[in-house]
């Protein structure tokens, strides 16, 4: 038991601590302390002990996923590395917490929205409706980050070629970490349509913008958001210039995935667009699906 005036958890070592020797209501405390030296001594031992026993440390996600917001550097990747052994283990648990994960896949550090992208992800495949309300934001988050290259315009200004190569080094594995987040929230967006989709109908014309998206892994997301919206209500999804140039795309998979979402929404009008792609596409079941789907549609 503490002194009167000590900081919470000051008697505690947060790399060896056991769940038996500290009660919840302490950690709370210095969780939600005004220190950041304490606060962060909270996540190291919240660190250590969901290693032990998730069960310890369940009914602190909520201020958990509050520190991602902290001024502290160090207090929000410690708090952002429980998450990501909490969305490991059992990661409904990260339900407590979900407006924080999402609104943190807004921030400019791109290691910070990766890992906020995977806890998310993780989320989603065991309860796919749980981002649905968030899809909005997601959407938007995917795409204002579109074309955020590595940068490496300091590194130019370094004349010592081991360090100028640390700094690109640096900048590549950054703007890989942002792909990899898009790709990441694309996903969780197509699943969540996939859970809900006569929900989202209002949605479509954003789900629409991720079909320019650069990263066919994301145009991919994007058609298939919409072919889910288009099974539940054909009459929801316009097509449009966006959608067929996807018919065109580089992406094996982007095309196939065109071409179905086509078939749901049942439109005739790109049968004779259909007929080329199944005469010239150079993969042989694109163009036979093509075939297919424009007959289907021509019936």
């Amino acid at each position: 038991m503490r002194d009167a005036g000590e900081s919470p958890l000051a008697a505690v070592h947060p790399a060896t601590v056991h769940p038996d020797e500290v009660d919840t209501g302490e950690i709370e405390a210095a969780l939600g302390s005004a220190d950041p030296l304490v606060r962060q001594r909270a996540c190291k031992v919240c660190e250590t002990l969901v290693e032990e026993d998730v069960e310890s440390v369940r009914p602190l996600g909520s201020e958990i996923g509050g520190l991602l917001h902290d001024r502290s550097a160090a207090v929000v990747q410690t708090a952002l590395s429980v998450l990501t052994t909490l969305a490991a283990t059992e990661p409904v648990v990260l339900e407590s917490c979900l407006d924080d994960l999402v609104s943190v896949t807004e921030t400019e550090l791109n290691g910070v929205k990766l890992e906020s992208a995977r806890c998310l992800a993780a989320l989603t495949l065991e309860k796919p409706g749980a981002c649905v309300p968030h899809v909005p934001a997601l959407v938007q988050t995917v795409v204002d980050a579109e074309g955020v290259e590595a940068i490496d315009d300091c590194a130019e200004t370094v004349t010592d070629p081991s360090t100028r190569q640390t700094i690109r080094e640096h900048n590549l594995r950054e703007y890989q970490d942002g792909e990899n987040a898009r790709e990441l929230l694309a996903n969780v967006v197509a699943a969540a349509v996939e859970s809900a989709p006569s929900e989202l109908h209002d949605e479509t014309p954003s789900f629409t913008k991720l079909l320019s998206d650069e990263n066919p892994v994301v145009v991919d997301a994007g058609l298939t958001a919409l072919s889910m919206v288009a099974q539940d209500d054909p009459t929801a999804v316009a097509v449009d210039d966006a959608l067929v140039d996807c018919l065109g795309h580089d992406a094996r998979s982007v095309r196939a995935r065109a071409i179905e979402t086509f078939g749901y929404l049942g439109s005739d009008t790109v049968v004779p667009t259909l007929r080329r792609v199944a005469d010239d596409d150079p993969d042989e079941d694109v163009a036979a699906l093509a075939a297919v789907t424009a007959d289907f549609l021509d019936s």
